[in-house]
C-alpha cells in the first residue's frame, strides 16, 4: 500500500491585490487583501458540489465521507483540479499560503505539488500565461508583476490554477 500524501493548510490561500490609484514614488504601494474561501458568490471552480464540503478546497460533499473507501475519500481532500475565477486590475498580484508536511515529493518538484499557476483571457480570448517569481519557504509566495502590460485582466478574467496537494 503507497503512502497517503497529507498536507494541512495552516491559513487560507490568500491574494493580495494592488490597487492601480495614483501613487507617488515616495508612498507604500497600497495592497487589498483577498480571501476567496469566504467570497459569498463562487469563485472555486472545479467542485461538483459547491457548498457541501467540509472544508472549502474539497471535491468530494461531506455526505460522501464514510460511503466511499477511505482511499477516495482522502484523495478528495487534495486540491487537483480546482481553480480560481476572479477579475482585477491589480498590475501585481501575491499569492500567499502555507501548507503541512513537505511541500515537495521524491518524484516531483515543489512547483508541481504546491505551485500555482495564473492565465488571464486576452481581450481578443487568448490565454495568456502569466510569469511568477516563487518562493518556497515556511509561507509558499508566488509574486505575479507587470500584469497591466499585456492583457487587460478586469474586463476579460483570470484562472488562478492550484497544484495538486497545497490545500489539505
Amino acid at each position: 500500500m503507497t503512502k497517503y500524501y497529507s498536507a494541512k493548510l495552516i491559513l487560507v490561500i490568500t491574494l493580495l491585490v494592488m490597487n492601480l490609484l495614483p501613487v507617488a514614488a515616495q508612498e507604500k504601494p497600497i495592497y487589498k487583501k483577498w480571501n476567496p474561501a469566504t467570497e459569498q458568490f463562487k469563485v472555486i471552480e472545479g467542485q461538483a458540489w459547491t457548498g457541501s464540503t467540509e472544508e472549502p478546497y474539497d471535491r468530494l460533499p461531506s455526505k460522501a465521507k464514510g460511503v466511499v473507501r477511505q482511499d477516495v475519500w482522502n484523495l478528495s481532500k487534495n486540491t487537483a483540479g480546482l481553480q480560481l475565477r476572479f477579475r482585477s486590475n491589480a498590475s501585481e498580484i501575491i499569492v500567499k499560503f502555507k501548507v503541512g508536511g513537505s511541500i515537495q515529493m521524491q518524484h516531483m518538484p515543489a512547483t508541481g505539488v504546491s505551485g500555482v499557476d495564473l492565465y488571464s483571457k486576452t481581450i481578443d480570448g487568448r490565454w495568456v500565461w502569466a510569469a511568477g517569481r516563487f518562493n518556497f519557504k515556511d509561507t509558499v509566495t508566488y509574486t505575479f508583476s507587470g500584469l497591466q502590460e499585456t492583457i487587460n485582466m478586469w474586463q476579460t478574467g483570470n484562472t488562478l490554477s492550484i497544484s495538486l496537494y497545497i490545500i489539505r
